[in-house]
């Protein structure tokens, strides 16, 4: 399952430049730092902070970066229309 977001994917999800998408992840990761957990990688925020900071939905990210898990975890194949 996906846990992390990068700049790049923000910037997919949100339809911004990088600069701006290094911007949220920043918020996002104060997020997490100020809930006592451990940061990620540089470049990179948890999806869960990420929908808190942005209001969206996981579902809808998710969505966004065209990834499809199955209720079990395992990650599924896209269906083509």
């Amino acid at each position: 399952m996906t846990v992390y977001i990068t700049s790049k994917q923000v910037g997919k999800v949100l339809g911004c430049k990088q600069t701006k998408a290094c911007e949220i992840l920043k918020a996002c990761n104060a997020y997490t730092r100020d809930k006592g957990f451990i940061l990620p990688g540089r470049g990179k925020a948890y999806i869960m902070a990420f929908c808190h900071v942005t209001g969206l939905p996981k579902k809808d990210v998710l969505e966004a970066l065209e990834v499809y898990d199955d209720s079990d975890g395992k990650k599924a194949e896209k269906e083509s229309a």
